[in-house]
């Protein structure tokens, strides 16, 4: 660390009815071997023991502990955007109510904004459990298919690959509070990690590192809003001729935010956007006859866009195979 500097450090907590597994999250944070300097918790509105499991635990947590109980249910995106305002550390955490993170998390990540204060956004891999914390035996970048090759591209075109597919999960990642509003608000056509990682690759000086290592164990149980399982063939074939394209507005919604904010973006920021929205208005209307959709598709990736905006030839099979 640079002159053994430490940065300010806050936890952002979206709860709702959590009273499962909150116990073991909150306790993750206690054995942090850099604790953090305050937690802030907004509660969607619970109606089991969530808010009092954590009233307990503010009183013997050594750090300050700010519990805020919404006056009407938010969900999940603009629940997290409201306990980002209230943070006021230089680095801010986001965390879900139900994994457990490693006791190193906020040591290491800490140390990446501090060697680099272009850092803008750090974020990490995570351990897949299920719902009693026993390893499932893959990890969350490999139940993404976040290649190695993609991992190169970072810390300076995170924007290339954020392009093609989200690969952040928001618990896994912290930022720098003052990017905070500069995101603000989150777009309701995005997940509010996909739209942070967007907005902050976007933008000129800002670089987004990446930390090999699993440091949360990322639970899987039947109410997650998100997760990211391992599939096995079956079950990626039946995903495929099910899952929908992103919608044509999610990419001019970045556009549109950029621009009427006046952010100083990358080069060619712009320009992949629009192709991006162009790209995803060409799979969202293939043809159903198998020839004539097989042909654009082919013209598409010949122009390179398959490669350059989705996940190519798996997003070239999927479109020719399951419309």
């Amino acid at each position: 660390m640079k002159g053994n500097l430490q940065l300010k450090i806050s936890i952002a907590m979206c709860t709702y009815n959590g009273e499962e597994f909150i116990r073991e999250q909150l306790d993750s944070f206690l054995n942090q071997t850099r604790l953090p300097d305050e937690l802030i918790i907004c509660d969607d509105r619970s109606n089991d023991n969530t808010i009092q499991i954590i009233k307990e635990f503010e009183k013997r947590a050594p750090f300050k502990v700010e519990l805020i109980i919404n006056e009407k249910q938010l969900g999940s995106t603009k629940n997290f955007e409201k306990a980002l305002l209230h943070c006021r550390g230089d680095i801010i955490f986001l965390a879900d109510q139900d994994d457990v993170w490693d006791k190193r998390k906020l040591s290491l990540i800490e140390e990446k904004f501090i060697e680099n204060d272009r850092v803008g956004m750090v974020f990490t891999d995570a351990a897949m459990v299920d719902h009693n914390l026993n390893y499932l035996g893959n990890t969350l970048w490999e139940s993404i298919s976040f290649t190695p090759k993609a991992q190169k591209q970072f810390p300076t075109n995170a924007f290339d690959v954020f392009i093609r597919e989200n690969v952040v999960t928001g618990a896994t990642m912290a930022f720098r509070s003052k990017y905070t509003d500069m995101m603000m608000p989150f777009s309701e056509e995005w997940i509010h990690d996909a739209w942070m990682a967007i907005i902050l690759a976007a933008s000129k000086g800002i670089l987004i590192e990446i930390i090999d290592k699993p440091l949360i164990m990322y639970r899987q149980h039947s109410n997650n809003q998100l997760g990211a399982v391992k599939r096995d063939l079956k079950k990626k074939i039946a995903d495929a001729k099910t899952k929908k394209v992103m919608k044509n507005t999610q990419y001019s919604d970045v556009e549109e935010f950029l621009i009427q904010n006046k952010v100083n973006v990358k080069d060619n920021v712009l320009q992949m956007l629009k192709g991006k929205q162009k790209h995803t208005e060409h799979r969202n209307n293939l043809p159903g006859n198998f020839f004539k959709r097989t042909l654009k598709v082919a013209k598409e990736a010949g122009l390179l866009h398959y490669s350059k905006y989705s996940n190519g030839y798996r997003s070239i099979v999927k479109d020719i195979l399951y419309k």
